[in-house]
């Protein structure tokens, strides 16, 4: 899992102390969100289906804080794609080490990809 506090600057804050609280509280939902992946894999009932499952659940909760996010700048919004990786392209990218380029190396940590 990420630490947000490696990841961030906090000297480019002009509020660095409410920054702290949000860094804190993010840390603490990621905690719960492996938490709950957890019980699902130690079930065997992973991967999830995106429709109607937990898996779409959060992604509603994170696009509701993306929507929080994106009010620090000019009018935007974010546009995502889901991109399903085969085997074959894991394969490669684990023979190119180019998984952690998209943060996948955390998946073969975890568990959660088995090649």
């Amino acid at each position: 899992m990420r630490i947000i506090e490696e990841e961030i600057t906090f000297g480019d804050s002009q509020y660095p102390n409410e920054l702290q609280i949000v860094v804190n509280k993010a840390q603490d939902l990621m905690n719960e969100i492996s938490n709950l992946r957890w019980k699902y894999q130690s079930k065997n009932q992973l991967p999830l289906e995106f429709m109607d499952t937990d898996y779409e659940n959060l992604f509603e909760i994170i696009d509701c804080i993306d929507a929080e996010m994106l009010k620090f700048g000019e009018p935007a919004f974010i546009k995502k794609e889901f991109i399903l990786l085969s085997k074959k392209d894991i394969k490669e990218m684990i023979e190119d080490d180019t998984l952690g380029d998209l943060g996948l190396d955390e998946w073969i940590e975890e568990g959660l990809i088995k090649i």
